[in-house]
């Protein structure tokens, strides 16, 4: 099956990175799933649950409010906090996320920022 690139940032992480062949993502006006080639667009993502497939698994993660960015090249989602499912919370860890600037994170909300600025600039015809 054709897979795409998937990286998901955190104000306090790379959280993940790879090649899936599937991705979910929860948003306002309900579950979005993403395929390879899928049309390039940016989506709000609401707090819920991250679900990808690879070639050899399906994992879950939670993650809080941010954004999807689908293009060509990938998805880049950019969340305000993420961690595996079933994963142990530790209880400063939100706090601390919406606290930190990473690298990453900043990279990817201008990589966001400016797919959103180009998309919104075509027209339709």
């Amino acid at each position: 099956m054709k897979t795409f690139h998937l990286h998901i940032v955190t104000p306090t992480s790379d959280f993940y990175s790879g090649e899936i062949e599937s991705l979910t993502v929860d948003t306002p006006s309900g579950r979005e799933g993403f395929l390879p080639g899928a049309l390039p667009r940016v989506l709000i993502m609401k707090e819920g649950v991250i679900e990808i497939r690879t070639a050899v698994l399906e994992q879950k993660m939670v993650s809080g409010d941010g954004f999807v960015c689908v293009e060509n090249s990938g998805v880049t989602i950019l969340a305000d906090h993420c961690r595996f499912e079933g994963d142990e919370i530790h209880p400063d860890s939100f706090e601390a996320q919406s606290e930190a600037s990473g690298r990453a994170y900043d990279i990817a909300k201008a990589k966001i920022a400016a797919t959103f600025i180009k998309l919104s600039g075509k027209k339709d015809d």
